[in-house]
């Protein structure tokens, strides 16, 4: 007994220490690539391509090492199996990197917060899979929130926001996806966290020729300006430090989630979603208004409503 609470103490603080690097990274990602965007905001594209890149910079030397098993993948399975959802995976973070670029980072986090809405709505349109009509209930002031901070939000761009939904529909896409393609064992040692590295590289691979074709145009241009003005340094700087601490916080949640059940999860990524709302409001100076408070307490609460109820039924059905 005391060894087995030993070990429970043990991991409870691991989850705790994972937890907050989760959330420390996730806000720090936010805040350098906000930054480089407000230094370049024509290179949004690449800016996005830039983070995928260079957070291969991580994943290569463990592998290198033998830290970490490499994964094997068959070309069919790759080609079959894993680019479709390496598509969606780039759209997913173009979108919300872009909508940074365009708007606030904490109007971005509020529309993103309608994604549970999106995937509802695609997972009974594609997968005939329905709900209980309580978890939809849960969705409205989920809506009805990120209605009302749009039309207050003071620094309302609608091309923040459309970014920001297309980012919602790639990542509940993305879901969907890989339930159809990826439902069997696909290649060796491809646990959570292979995935995500061979996703990234294949994103990388996707995003550079788009980036190219969107503002390769300007690339000389802006990095001249960057170097005139002084800041060039601090673009790259910000920019390597934006995709490590991208690439880091999504390795942390693999870790910190595997040891948390699934309403423990939705809580987790409701409070992340405020801290990274509130600290890009501190750090950027960026104003909210009364409404827009509101809007917001109701789209991230209703989220976690709609989280907790979901899983509440599932538990149910399951007994």
């Amino acid at each position: 007994r005391r060894k087995v609470r030993i070990y429970n103490q043990r991991k409870t603080r691991g989850t705790i220490i994972l937890m907050t690097l989760w959330y420390v990274l996730s806000v720090a990602y936010n805040i350098f690539s906000k930054r480089v965007l407000n230094m370049a905001p024509e290179m949004a594209w690449t800016a996005a391509w830039a983070q995928m890149a260079f957070g291969l910079l991580y994943v290569f030397p463990i592998w290198a090492a033998g830290w970490r098993i490499r994964p094997q993948v068959s070309i069919q399975d790759v080609r079959k199996k894993i680019l479709p959802v390496a598509l969606i995976h780039s759209l997913v973070h173009v979108g919300g990197v872009v909508s940074m670029g365009a708007g606030a980072v904490s109007f971005t986090y509020i529309v993103k917060a309608t994604e549970p809405a999106i995937s509802a709505f695609l997972a009974a349109l594609i997968l005939n899979s329905f709900l209980p009509i309580p978890v939809y209930l849960t969705l409205i002031p989920v809506i009805a929130g990120v209605s009302l901070a749009s039309v207050s939000e003071l620094s309302f761009s609608a091309k923040a926001f459309n970014y920001a939904m297309l980012s919602n529909v790639a990542s509940a896409s993305r879901g969907i996806v890989s339930k159809k393609t990826m439902n069997n064992r696909v290649g060796k040692n491809l646990n959570a966290m292979n995935l995500y590295a061979v996703l990234t590289i294949l994103s990388t691979l996707v995003l550079f020729p788009v980036a190219a074709w969107k503002e390769g145009s300007v690339w000389a241009s802006t990095m001249k300006r960057l170097a005139d003005s002084g800041r060039l340094t601090s673009y790259l700087t910000q920019t390597l430090l934006a995709a490590l601490s991208y690439y880091t916080y999504n390795e942390v949640s693999f870790m910190a989630l595997d040891n948390i059940d699934a309403l423990s999860h939705a809580l987790a990524s409701t409070l992340r979603r405020v801290f990274i709302i509130t600290s890009s409001m501190v750090v950027f100076g960026n104003k909210m208004t009364p409404l827009g408070a509101l809007g917001s307490a109701m789209a991230v609460g209703g989220a976690l409503l709609y989280s907790a109820a979901k899983h509440h039924y599932r538990k149910k059905k399951a007994v």
